[in-house]
């Protein structure tokens, strides 16, 4: 029977560390309220909403800190066919970008990472 080398123990350990430590990251990040569209529409018209980015057919809003404390961000679907949104951004002097969508998320990349075996 073949010995294996002392190290691999070693790297398997670091391996399990690394997992579980990015499980608990996932875990553990505050993930962004999401709202319907309505919602969206009416935290804008409130003047509660910062910024907003724009990915595809959804749209991601920072919502203004009240009392110096940071909001979480805040997300909805776009009702396609809706075009009085960025008027309605305008009106209210809201700074908003379009933002490339995003491809792998964290979560898919853990997948590939951890092994199957």
């Amino acid at each position: 029977m073949t010995e294996r080398p002392k190290w691999t123990s070693f790297i398997g350990l670091i391996a399990l560390v690394g997992a579980v430590l990015l499980m608990a990251q996932l875990t553990f990040t505050p993930r962004p309220s999401v709202v319907s569209w309505n919602e969206m529409k009416e935290l804008v018209r409130s003047g509660e909403v910062e910024e907003v980015f724009l990915e595809g057919d959804v749209v991601r809003a920072q919502k203004a800190e009240v009392e110096g404390e940071a909001q979480m961000p805040i997300t909805a679907v776009r009702v396609s066919g809706d075009e009085d949104f960025i008027k309605l951004l305008d009106d209210k002097n809201i700074k908003y970008r379009a933002v490339q969508q995003r491809g792998c998320g964290t979560a898919e990349v853990a997948l590939l990472i951890v092994p199957l075996s």
